[in-house]
């Protein structure tokens, strides 16, 4: 996360030696990579992501649209810290781009919003008795 960059890094020699087990013998080995090396392999990604954005954002119902044109999209869990994305993704969308606060925690903190306000857990919980009857549960001896 600290060496690899959505966007082109600044210092493309910068180097970095990555441990593990190297493929070729199985034994542990270590290997140094530069940014540059690592650049072109996370931009096809982060593309891929940016364009799925793009294409769910070309799918929305107007009102949703309307409020996302206003309020920019806001970035959440731990890929939101990621460097670089933010400006990558508004690049992309021609929308502001924003990063949660602890967007590691967004998840946990929605969670625990809606079980403490009754009506927004109503609104999500699955309360479809036939779902529940006809579901195989496995059984051990």
């Amino acid at each position: 996360m600290n060496f690899a960059s959505a966007t082109v890094p600044e210092d493309l020699a910068k180097t970095m030696t990555v441990r593990g087990r190297d493929v070729q013998t199985g034994s542990p080995g270590a290997v140094e990579i530069t940014a540059g090396e690592i650049y072109p392999v996370v931009e096809g990604i982060i593309r891929r992501i940016a364009n799925m954005v793009s294409d769910a954002l070309t799918e929305l119902r107007p009102e949703v649209a309307a409020d996302i044109y206003d309020r920019g999209i806001i970035m959440t869990g731990g890929g939101a810290l990621f460097n670089g994305l933010d400006q990558y993704l508004r690049d992309i969308v021609n929308l502001p781009v924003l990063i949660s606060d602890e967007p590691r925690y967004a998840t946990v903190r929605g969670l625990l919003k809606m079980f403490d306000e009754p009506a927004l857990l109503e609104k999500v919980a699955r309360n479809e008795m036939s779902v529940l009857q006809n579901a195989e549960i496995p059984f051990e001896a």
